[in-house]
């Protein structure tokens, strides 16, 4: 979190707690198959 305090100018006695990062990706990830498995559904029992 250092390096995120000096990026934007931050006080050392101010504590960053979150950091959210918004944007799109640069490439786009192949898709993957479906991981849904109907027989792995269990409906009101083991």
């Amino acid at each position: 979190m250092d390096a995120f305090r000096k990026f934007f100018g931050m006080p050392k006695n101010i504590a960053p707690m979150a950091l959210i990062i918004l944007g799109y990706p640069a490439e786009s990830p192949e898709l993957e198959a479906p991981r849904y498995d109907k027989a792995k559904v269990h409906w009101q029992k083991w």
